[in-house]
Parts: structure tokens; sequence; C-alpha cells
């Protein structure tokens, strides 16, 4: 039997790793790492690719841009190759590179049509085919997509991931990392091994919580400085409006203005697109709002079409970390399975046999009921709460109406 063992390219656990590996015996346990490199504040935060945001660059686009020819005619700084090479490595992702294609004639029903015409092979307007092409290079790719400014018009309407974590591995990002998830307990100075293992993973988990977060939030928000999203992140939100007792979930077939402010406070990005302040009918709407009436203050909303598919949600900020929004999706689900019974009910007629057949209908209607949804790519806490629930990531796609880094 064998095991691989993975680190970060010239962390201290790496190190430890390979001193450990020239020093091992067969059948000998291997050594934890160094209790120093446990505690390290700058590998406290976790990297892009363990929270599930990187995207592995397996068609050249690394060295595409290690040419400085390339680089300096796109005009990019060396301070930002790195976030370049990020969008160029998400476009390729989301288009691949053209393979070559050889020559094709024309089809047949296109040389009939000209022939009927009385055109002949050469004459004007009879059909060529298409040509041969080469295959397309991350180079020419790179071109097409960055050139004339077009990597600074992205990165300045979505952050980079790299630029984030190189924030939280620098001197300001680190400490304010370390001070964010500082346990109320120290690390004795005669701790064990062990002791400092799980005293470091507590760190971590807590870290791991921040960082999802800032993802979350910096990503969008290019207009302010990483270290202030920090403090919005990690500050302490306000209390909750009502407790549960005062809850009620409202079942409602529109949206309008009242929801646009509940969604424009949530998102940290633009969803204008999902309506104003005027009312929009929905096929359902399963709305928060406190009290014991439909006039109480709108928490949380959730559009879903008559097929499952949710294309909208949201928990006013204050409201959040309560789980309304997985409490929406299930009250949700719940009227979509009552809607198929009640359809199942309604298309069979009177009697027992009847009554048998509907229940066969609803229970095959409700096995092949879904719901679905798309997500932007670094919404980590959205990803997080429906994986929870029991959905399952699909593909990754790029439509129109997300940015540059997909959904």
């Amino acid at each position: 039997a064998g095991i691989s063992l993975f680190a970060r390219t010239g962390s201290p656990c790496a190190a430890a790793i390979a001193a450990a590996a020239d020093a091992h015996c067969v059948g000998a346990p291997l050594p934890p790492p160094p209790v120093a490199a446990l505690l390290a504040p700058s590998q406290l935060a976790p990297t892009s690719r363990e929270l599930g945001l990187a995207t592995p660059d397996t068609q050249g686009a690394g060295a595409a841009l290690a040419d400085p020819t390339l680089v300096a005619a796109l005009g990019v700084p060396p301070e930002r190759l790195a976030a370049v090479h990020e969008v160029l490595v998400t476009d390729m992702e989301a288009r691949p590179l053209e393979s070559a294609q050889e020559a094709r004639p024309p089809s047949l029903l296109a040389v009939s049509r000209a022939e009927i015409k009385g055109l002949q092979p050469g004459d004007k307007g009879y059909p060529k085919g298409k040509p041969a092409t080469a295959e397309e290079t991350a180079a020419q790719r790179a071109v097409s997509v960055l050139d004339d400014g077009e990597w600074r018009d992205l990165l300045d309407q979505r952050r980079a991931c790299c630029e984030i974590d190189a924030w939280l591995r620098s001197e300001e990002g680190a400490a304010a990392l370390e001070e964010a998830v500082a346990l109320s307990r120290e690390l004795p100075s005669d701790a064990t091994v062990e002791q400092a293992f799980e005293y470091a993973m507590e760190r971590k988990r807590r870290a791991h919580a921040v960082c999802v977060a800032l993802y979350t939030r910096a990503i969008p928000r290019v207009d302010l400085p990483l270290a202030v999203v920090f403090n919005e992140v990690t500050s302490t939100r306000q209390p909750v409006p009502a407790p549960d007792a005062e809850l009620q979930f409202v079942e409602a077939f529109a949206v309008s203005g009242e929801h646009a402010a509940v969604r424009a406070r949530a998102y940290p990005y633009d969803v204008s697109h999902l309506g104003g302040d005027e009312v929009h009918p929905q096929d359902l709407v399963i709305e928060a709002r406190t009290g014991s009436d439909r006039d109480g203050t709108l928490l949380g909303f959730i559009c879903v079409s008559g097929r499952g598919y949710i294309g909208d949600i949201a928990v006013d900020p204050h409201s959040q970390g309560r789980g309304l929004g997985a409490r929406l999706v299930k009250r949700a689900a719940k009227v979509l399975i009552a809607r198929c019974e009640e359809e199942a009910r309604m298309g069979a007629g009177p009697g027992k046999e009847a009554d048998a057949e509907a229940e066969d209908q609803a229970a095959v209607a409700i096995e092949d009921l879904t719901m679905s949804l798309d997500v932007r790519w670094y919404n980590l806490t959205a990803r997080k709460l429906y994986l929870s629930l029991g959905f399952h990531e699909t593909e990754r796609k790029f439509p129109l109406w997300y940015d540059w880094h997909g959904g």
C-alpha cells in the first residue's frame, strides 16, 4: 500500500515532507509538520484551490504569458500578470481553443441550388465551402481576449482570486486574519504535537469560514480596498429584527420594489436585471416576513418556476446566518410537491380506483420533480448552502448575465 502527500510548493509543510521523505525508512510513521509550520500566520489562509475556486491551466495560458514580447504588447505590468493569467485560463475554460479543421467542400444542397440558378464553379455566388483552419494557440487567444486594454476592463469589473490570496498572505492580510480567528485560549508552551495540531486545525477552520465570506464579497467589490471588505465580513452583524416565533412564510405570485430592495441589500453585484419597483408576476414566491400578517417586514424571498427552477432568492443581510435561505428553499419544495399531488387528484375521476391512480401519478411526478438554479462561481457561501441541501453541482457555465468568473 502507498500514500501520496501534497503541499504547496515552498511552504513549510512541503519542506517538512521532503525532509521526512529523505530520512524515511519503510514501515516508520511519517512525523507531523513542525509546530511552527502549523501555526505560521502566512499559512493560515486557505488557497483558492483549497476553496474550490481554482481553474487548472490545461491549455497553455501560462506558457503563452511567459513570452515577454506578448506581455509587453498586451501592456500588462508585472504586478497584474497573475490576475491576467487567471482571466485567460477562465476564458479558455469557457471557450476551449479551436482545433484544426480540414477544408470542407460546399454541401450538396448549396451546389444544387447554385446549379439550378445556372451558376458554374468560379462564378460569383457559387458556394465555395469552408477553407482549412489552423489550430488556435493560447497566444492568439490572449491577443483576442486581452488586447487593447480588455484585460484591464475585465479586472475593473471583478477581482481575480489570486489578488485576494496575495493580500491574505501579505503582512497586512495575514495580521488581519490572525486577529479574526484568534482563539480565546492560548497554546501552552509545553503543548504536545497533537495538542498543537488540534489548536492549529481549529484556527484553520475559522480561517476557512472567514475566507469563504471574503471571496464571496470581495470579488465583485473592486471599488473597495480588500482591508475594508475584510472588516465588513468580520464585523458583528446587527441583531435580527424578530425571533423565529414571529416569523411567517407567505405564498405569493409576484415581486415588486419591496423585493428589489431586499435583493439590492443582499448582493454586492448588480441584480437590476431581476426587476425593480414595478410588479413582476411569478409562478411561485415564498416570502419570509415578521409578525403575524402579510404586511410584516420582508426578510427574504425565493422565486421558483413551475418546473422547479429558482430564478431569484435573497435574504436581507441583517437576517442572514440563521438558516433562512435553507428554510425558503425547503418551503418552496414543499409547495411544489403539494402542487404535483393536487394536479394528480384533479386529473383523476371519482372513486377509490381513481384515488389510487392519482396517488401513483403524484408519486411519479414528485420523483421526476427537480429544483435547479445558477449560482456565481465565487459565491462560496451560497454553493455551500445548496450542497448541504442535497443539490449537486453539474457543470461550470458562462451565461451572458454573469461576469468572467462564470457560474
